[in-house]
């Protein structure tokens, strides 16, 4: 029994996070005044953490889905753990703010992920869940308890209802994740039966809290979702007068007026004379410290049990992993390249060195899409993800695109290196994920196959054109396009050494062999591979499959007295990032130079000098053979060299 009047100060926790709302002019649903009580009750006597060691591996996690709820979130933290100082809330929403609109990941400050997309949120909880029931499984011994951390996440009726939340949800029932509690806002929604008849039939087990407002209630429910061996969704009804102010529900409260913050404040202010808001803080702060205060010391005692079980190699790939150290693994040293399909498909070659790397680091994991065999992403003799099988590095998400790349987030915010597969024309579904990647900077890898129209055969809505543009155009996103085995090695080397979110851009056939492509080189971004022998009259520049074409183009141009330098370009923005000096013996002033790449992306300006410079496609295309193809759109051999020849 809390020593203070907690009616009094959550309505004074309200109160902060309304004048955050107020102060803004940013408009807010009345989320931020329903979760209050459970973001208090969370705090004071159910989430596990340290206080003093935010980034303990076995914390609970707590998941902001819903980002209308921020100013409530921040004004929790305030009063719980005095991570935010008074200014920084009336800050809020400022240009001048330390506070982002919705929180972005920041351990020191306790928001675990950056809030983005209705359901993405909840996509990456999921993925902690996924990610959290494998380490148990691997590290948990009899006596010995290393992870057994519980993910919440706070959710409102778009999380729940979208298509990446409906996805992810499936997949928590699917693998059985009774990690993972979801706490349903439903503040005066009339549907709250369809969501939960929606969420049984998933096999959730869902919890009904009539009143939100009643700490005991609330606390309750997280108990008895705790001690539940499923999946739980507990739904957050209120009771309070729908006609008053207070309780707006689901209408935009908008840019809050300055009368309606009186009326808010007069209904929330409790007089109480022995009430004094902070004295209360200290209090609440106090309860929260010392009911967690052994949490790490136990937990530090189990770990020294386990390290007395475990090799040194071991163990060190074990403390790597928990302390998120950087990767040494060098893939030159240790891939047999007798023993590398060369002769292969860029896929074939692309399997063979992602079942290297998962020798060697046991926490990459794979997500398959339903085309793992078309894509080749799967770990052999790795194990399939399953509930009997927590173990298993391969998860099997069927066609759930939208999804995957917000649970990939989430496992990559255990540590955890995680890839998945699919075809380049699949892009759109995955890149508000691939912006949190970003964002985020989470050692996300993306990989992309089938990458022209020369390689589908299945309509025009699935031969790409402008996905290569998107990638590009995303910040912080490595984009790499290589040409043949040794280009690819290069870049998993740059995806384990940088440990940054990166886009694998594959084609599906069988690549010609290059004598001077280089594994070192890949890491410039771009480099020369083929020199003229006598004057400099043109420098090709392409990547992936059209490095071949280049190659021909340079053979055919020769018979026209016509001189050409090749330019690999596997990763244009990295190229861009080297030193001038590098920059201008790679691609000197003064020659003429032509990109070729079938994509529409206008990124290569930044290498030449204008359109016409750049051989590419406009359109969508039609099947066929690759032969009419290309002569039909002027891109085979003979109509590139009298195009090449004219523009010289």
């Amino acid at each position: 029994m809390s020593k203070y009047n907690e009616n009094a100060f959550i309505n004074d926790i309200r109160l902060l996070a309304l004048n955050m709302a107020y102060k803004s002019k940013i408009t807010y649903n009345n989320s931020i005044l329903s979760v209050v009580p459970i973001l208090y009750t969370l705090y004071k006597d159910h989430l596990v953490f340290d206080v003093d060691k935010p980034e303990w591996c076995n914390r609970d996690r707590l998941v902001l889905s819903n980002g209308n709820a921020s100013p409530a979130l921040y004004a929790t933290l305030y009063t719980a753990l005095g991570k935010y100082k008074q200014e920084d809330l009336e800050e809020y929403g400022s240009y001048k703010s330390n506070l982002s609109v919705y929180p972005s990941y920041d351990l020191d400050k306790s928001i675990e992920v950056t809030t983005t997309n209705s359901g993405e949120g909840l996509s990456m909880a999921i993925g902690m869940a996924i990610a959290e029931k494998n380490l148990e499984s691997l590290y948990n011994k009899k006596k010995i308890t290393l992870f057994n951390y519980i993910i919440y996440a706070l959710c409102d009726y778009r999380d729940l209802t979208s298509a990446s939340g409906l996805e992810s949800a499936s997949v928590c029932s699917k693998y059985n994740l009774d990690n993972l509690i979801i706490l349903y806002d439903a503040i005066n929604r009339e549907d709250n039966n369809k969501i939960m008849d929606m969420y049984l039939s998933m096999d959730f087990n869902v919890i009904l809290v009539k009143n939100s407002s009643k700490l005991s209630e609330v606390s309750k429910a997280l108990d008895s979702a705790n001690k539940n061996r499923r999946p739980t969704l507990i739904i957050f009804e209120s009771n309070e007068d729908k006609n008053s102010v207070y309780e707006i529900g689901n209408k935009i409260l908008g840019s809050i007026k300055e009368e309606d913050m009186k009326q808010l404040t007069d209904i929330l202010t409790v007089e109480d004379k022995k009430y004094n808001f902070e004295e209360v803080i200290k209090l609440y702060r106090q309860e929260i410290k010392e009911r967690n205060v052994d949490n790490y010391s136990l937990w530090y005692q189990d770990y020294e049990e386990f390290a007395k079980t475990y090799n040194p190699d071991d163990l060190e790939k074990f403390n790597d992993y928990i302390n998120n150290e950087n990767i040494t693994l060098d893939l030159e040293k240790v891939i047999d390249m007798d023993k590398l399909f060369t002769d292969k498909s860029l896929l074939d070659i692309n399997y063979q060195i992602m079942n290297v790397i998962s020798t060697f680091i046991p926490y990459f994991m794979g997500i398959s899409l339903g085309d793992a065999v078309l894509t080749k992403t799967y770990l052999k003799g790795k194990g399939n993800y399953e509930e009997d099988n927590y173990t298993g590095r391969n998860i099997d998400l069927d066609n759930m695109i939208s999804s995957s790349g917000g649970i990939m987030n989430g496992m990559a915010l255990t540590n955890m290196l995680v890839f998945t597969g699919t075809t380049l024309s699949n892009l759109d579904k995955m890149i508000p994920s691939i912006k949190t990647s970003a964002i985020m900077n989470l050692p996300v890898t993306y990989i992309f196959t089938h990458d022209t129209f020369l390689n589908e055969q299945n309509g025009i809505i699935n031969k790409p054109v402008n996905e290569l543009t998107i990638l590009r155009s995303i910040p912080n996103l490595n984009v790499y396009r290589p040409a043949d085995y040794k280009e690819l090695i290069g870049v998993w080397d740059l995806v384990l050494k940088s440990k940054k979110p990166t886009a694998i851009i594959l084609s599906n056939n069988k690549p010609e062999s290059f004598k001077f492509t280089s594994i070192d080189e890949v890491k410039y971004g771009g480099y020369v591979i083929s020199e003229v022998k006598n004057k400099l009259d043109l420098i090709l520049i392409a990547s992936g499959s059209e490095l071949s074409l280049a190659m021909r183009l340079k053979k055919e141009l020769i018979k026209n007295y016509i001189e050409s330098r090749i330019v690999s370009m596997p990763n244009i923005d990295l190229f861009l990032k080297q030193d001038e000096e590098y920059r201008r013996q790679v691609l000197p002033r003064g020659y003429k130079k032509i990109y070729i790449e079938f994509s529409n992306d206008t990124s290569p300006l930044k290498l030449v000098s204008k359109t016409d410079e750049i051989i590419n496609i406009h359109d969508y295309i039609k099947d066929g053979n690759e032969s009419d193809i290309l002569t039909d759109m002027e891109l085979d051999i003979t109509s590139l060299v009298i195009k090449i020849k004219d523009s010289i």
